[in-house]
């Protein structure tokens, strides 16, 4: 497994067992502000991780979802994002957006 340092863009992010699920807030400190996290998991109804048991352990880590999308014929991926509201507080000075002067 390769660390992740802060700031990063995109994470994907596979599952098997609900227990992987606790890496999600760690996961979730290192994206950038706008960033995003895609948890990658089996489908159907033998998966061994629910769409719900993703939803809520990402909302756990301060994540809103965004997007499911069948990832392959037998794999889910939901995409979860750091709520707008949150971004402006998580952003470096130089990664915040400045208005620009009227001419």
């Amino acid at each position: 497994m390769v660390p992740l340092q802060a700031g990063v863009d995109l994470v994907f992010f596979g599952v098997q067992a609900p227990d992987a699920l606790a890496r999600l807030p760690a996961l979730a400190s290192k994206l950038a502000p706008a960033g995003a996290l895609w948890v990658v998991r089996s489908k159907g109804r033998g998966a061994s991780v629910s769409e719900q048991a993703v939803r809520a352990a990402a909302r756990s880590a301060g994540l809103v979802d965004v997007k499911v999308v069948a990832f392959s014929d037998t794999q889910s991926a939901d995409k979860f994002v750091i709520p707008l509201t949150e971004r402006a507080s998580k952003a470096k000075p130089r990664d915040r957006v400045r208005p620009r002067k009227k001419a």
